[in-house]
């Protein structure tokens, strides 16, 4: 079985517009074509807006998770800006925050929150655990995971208890041989880099988040390199209580340039959504969803199947403020045998443009 995979991976054949699948009779056939998926419709409006004052920081959605609830959903909105996230209910014709903003660290400096998920009633926000973009400079702040739990009957802002932090998901990845090679590396062409840190292999980046079966999934938008971007787990209580995490890192092959933007938990699989890594691709960015079944052992995984391509260019996001379309948050809504109904967020728009699709499985 080892062989095996490691043949295949070898083999993979990646583009943004295809992918060959794990089990295909010969690693040099031509790469299946997989579907270009629009959104079903014009961009939800987000009503009433969310509740920050500085219109960069709601052009900064960076992840959202949600737990179904009844004809709606409850998620968590999350952004890069600042520390502070909101509650927001998710129906079939808006997005509509509830209750005012959290404060997700309580402390100064930036999270630079990038992902969040749920399990349960239990959320959890991670941030990029990177260095400062235009700077290279540590940034402390954001080596942090926080979770709490969040109850809410019916339509009323949620009521957050057992809140905890954590930042030994940093100490665990310092350890691992091949991340701890990244962790000081500077993003993107680290123009605010020292001749040393220029020198160094490009830096840590965290953007997706999920939870699954006791275990947390960070997945890397950087580094990627050799055409594959790391997903380091570990299991989720022990980064609270200190016991053994059983550490794993899995490097999926994406494609050249390709990183992982966030992260969602399904009944038996992971849904990645992908898109450029650290290297500015500008318009010629391309942006797809992935389904991978982790497994033990990372050397056994099977590697991520593409799904679809999505088509967001002549997108309607309703008028809303927005500099640029990038996808950044993704959350699964429902799932059947044959498809996924998923909402995706982007940085760069104001309130992030709820747009809402349909998957093929």
């Amino acid at each position: 079985m080892l062989d095996r995979a490691r043949r295949i991976a070898s083999g993979v054949a990646c583009s943004t517009l295809a992918w060959l699948p794990l089990g295909s009779p010969a690693a040099d056939a031509p790469p299946l074509p997989v579907p270009v998926v629009r959104p079903d419709g014009p961009a939800l409006p987000v009503d009433p807006p969310f509740s920050f004052d500085k219109k960069k920081t709601r052009q900064s959605a960076s992840g959202i998770a949600c737990a179904p609830s009844g004809a709606n959903s409850r998620c968590l909105v999350v952004f890069d800006e600042g520390t502070k996230a909101q509650f927001a209910w998710l129906g079939p014709k808006r997005l509509q925050p509830i209750g005012p903003p959290i404060d997700l660290t309580g402390a100064d400096g930036e999270m630079d929150a990038e992902g969040a998920a749920v399990s349960g009633d239990v959320f959890y926000v991670l941030g990029s655990h990177s260095v400062k973009r235009e700077s290279c400079k540590p940034n402390p702040a954001s080596r942090v995971l926080v979770r709490f739990k969040a109850q809410a009957p019916n339509d009323a802002p949620a009521v957050i208890e057992s809140r905890a932090k954590s930042t030994r998901l940093w100490d665990l990845m310092l350890k691992d041989p091949y991340l701890r090679l990244h962790a000081e590396g500077c993003l993107g062409d680290g123009k605010g880099g020292s001749a040393e840190q220029l020198q160094r292999r490009p830096g840590i980046n965290i953007e997706g988040l999920a939870v699954s079966g006791g275990r947390l999934y960070a997945g890397f938008r950087g580094p990627s390199e050799d055409g594959t971007a790391p997903v380091f787990s570990v299991d989720a209580q022990a980064l609270f209580d200190g016991t053994d995490a059983a550490p794993a890192l899995h490097r999926l092959a994406l494609g050249p340039h390709v990183g992982i933007r966030d992260m969602a938990a399904a009944s038996r699989s992971l849904l990645l959504l992908l898109g450029p890594d650290d290297h500015d691709a500008g318009a010629n960015a391309r942006w797809s969803v992935a389904e991978w079944q982790p497994a033990g052992a990372a050397e056994q995984n099977p590697q991520p199947r593409r799904l679809a391509v999505l088509d967001i260019r002549k997108s309607d996001l309703g008028g809303v403020c927005s500099e640029a379309i990038k996808p950044e948050a993704l959350a699964i809504l429902d799932e059947s045998t044959t498809r996924y109904r998923i909402v995706v967020l982007s940085d760069g728009v104001c309130d992030g443009g709820p747009l809402m699709f349909d998957i093929p499985r």
